[in-house]
């Protein structure tokens, strides 16, 4: 029995700890004015509260509607979605938070947080503070991802490269994929040619034509290693570069819930 316990207490401790590894890769928690379970914005002060609570744990929250951020504008992955639920038995209000990543993917739940009070403010706020026991157990700091390599790379703000880095050149912006282009490359989609261009903030992508290009978005480079958003009308979407240098997007099929995977493949130039 002894051993049993000894095993979910390593295996809970486990999760927990690779759950505060994925949320501490994130900047900020974007929390709605309104959850699921409540009949109007901020309801008994849910939201404001739940944005409290976060911020105490060491969160930069922005309120859904609120002006974001530049460095958020920019890159809408860098915020965690929060979210909380309702699953309450008859004498008993039970609250879970949820904080979701730009994919709506769950990256971390809490612990079921219950009241026994009958008054509606009261119960959802006694709840609510006890869900966020877990969250405070992942005593969150923002930690950007580096990978394994990122050590190496040159980051050269003046466009003067240091005369002591073997094989180093000039460059922008730090490229954490060796298979993502450094200045401009085709793909082939869709009987379509694109050119993606080096830019500041990631890439733009362009369409090629008979004897032009046409502008059709921009790729923003996220703080997670390998991964971009693309923001490009029906073609928007979360992309990536596989091992072979092509160009991977992920995007909701607009009017419908289906997730689908594109491949721009890359040419040779």
């Amino acid at each position: 029995m002894k051993r049993v316990l000894l095993v979910l207490v390593v295996i809970l401790s486990s999760g927990l700890l690779s759950a505060q590894k994925e949320v501490n890769s994130y900047k900020y928690v974007i929390v709605p004015k309104k959850y699921g379970f409540l009949k109007s914005e901020n309801a008994y002060q849910v939201n404001a509260l739940t944005k409290f609570l976060f911020e105490k744990n060491g969160f930069s929250t922005v309120m859904q509607g609120e002006s974001f951020p530049d460095d958020l504008k920019r890159n809408g992955c860098l915020a965690l979605h929060a979210d909380v639920k309702k699953n309450s038995g008859l004498f008993t209000t039970k609250l879970v938070v949820e904080l979701k990543d730009c994919n709506a993917n769950v990256l971390f739940t809490s612990k079921v947080g219950e009241s026994r009070e009958k008054e509606f403010k009261t119960a959802y706020h006694e709840a609510l503070r006890d869900a966020f026991t877990s969250v405070a157990q992942l005593q969150y700091t923002y930690t950007p991802i580096n990978t394994p390599g990122d050590e190496n790379v040159v980051i050269v703000s003046s466009g003067i490269v240091p005369s002591n880095t073997e094989g180093a050149t000039e460059v922008n912006t730090i490229e954490k994929n060796s298979n993502a282009p450094t200045a401009e490359a085709k793909y082939t989609f869709n009987a379509k040619i694109y050119i993606l261009k080096k830019q500041s903030y990631g890439y733009s992508i362009e369409e090629k034509k008979a004897d032009s290009s046409a502008f059709v978005g921009k790729v923003y480079q996220t703080s997670v290693s390998n991964s971009y958003m693309l923001q490009a009308a029906s073609l928007s979407g979360h992309a990536f570069f596989d091992a072979e240098g092509n160009f991977i997007l992920e995007r909701i099929i607009e009017g419908s819930d289906f997730l689908s995977k594109d491949t721009f493949s890359k040419l040779e130039n």
